[in-house]
């Protein structure tokens, strides 16, 4: 990015980062962004051209419309996981009726979305998602990587994407 400064996260958290403000962004091996119990946060906004590395944990559990990095049209960012991003449940589904089958729906959360690109415009830059690195979404109408706007550059995906739920997508 071209901000003179920049945000490491090198410890848990609960404060969301936004670049325009942070500028670049990095979440080391120790470093966590927890937004459990804030619905409706970004753990990351990408609203400025300014990179975002993850080599830690963005999380929230039980939390429903939620996005692990969100990324703004028309904003020129690298965007790099290495480490996690998982938006869970503690939700189970159970065998209610002893018929031995799970009833219930397969989750109970909505809206969660791991890296989200907004659409309207183009995002200039890559999205890697390292070998060893891992998006977990539960949620119904989640998704794990959702690329609205056209990509200017490279989407490598060598992690691994999990996505639980009803109208739910990889």
């Amino acid at each position: 990015g071209n901000n003179a400064w920049a945000l490491e996260v090198s410890e848990p958290t609960t404060t969301p980062a936004t670049t325009s403000i942070d500028g670049d962004v990095t979440i080391n091996e120790d470093g966590e962004i927890d937004i459990t119990d804030q619905a409706g946060a970004d753990a990351v906004t990408v609203d400025s051209d300014n990179d975002v590395t993850n080599e830690g944990v963005i999380s929230a559990e039980d939390t429903d419309d939620v996005v692990g990095i969100r990324i703004l049209p028309d904003v020129t960012s690298d965007i790099t996981v290495g480490g996690t991003i998982t938006l869970n449940e503690t939700y189970e589904r159970t065998d209610d009726d002893d018929d031995g089958d799970l009833d219930g729906p397969v989750a109970e959360g909505s809206n969660r979305t791991g890296i989200l690109v907004e659409s309207g415009g183009t995002l200039t830059g890559s999205i890697i998602l390292e070998g060893g690195s891992g998006i977990v979404v539960e949620g119904n109408n989640s998704a794990g990587v959702l690329v609205g706007s056209a990509l200017d550059g490279s989407f490598v995906s060598d992690g691994s994407i999990s996505v639980i739920g009803d109208n739910a997508q990889a």
